[in-house]
């Protein structure tokens, strides 16, 4: 083509999706690092939005992690 070489787009990297698209494993463990600190500082809330944020993502095994986790400090999950 006339003068398509020239025009050389950097893809910018897209920002992930709020659904279809799993979490890493690494993420996931900040995530439950970051909501353990949350729940065992008392701020229930917190861990609450974070959860809200990144329910979406999850596998059904993070979901059953992250249960677990608030399941520990007597807060039900709610998804």
């Amino acid at each position: 083509g006339r003068g398509c070489h020239r025009r050389r787009r950097r893809p910018a990297p897209a920002p992930a999706p709020a659904t279809g698209q799993n979490l890493s494993s690494t993420a996931a463990e900040s995530l439950e690092r970051a909501m353990r600190n949350y729940l065992k500082s008392g701020s229930t809330q917190q861990a609450d939005t974070l959860l809200n944020q990144y329910k979406s993502r999850l596998t059904p095994a993070q979901k059953a992690r992250f249960e677990a986790l608030f399941a520990e400090w007597q807060h039900p999950v709610n998804w």
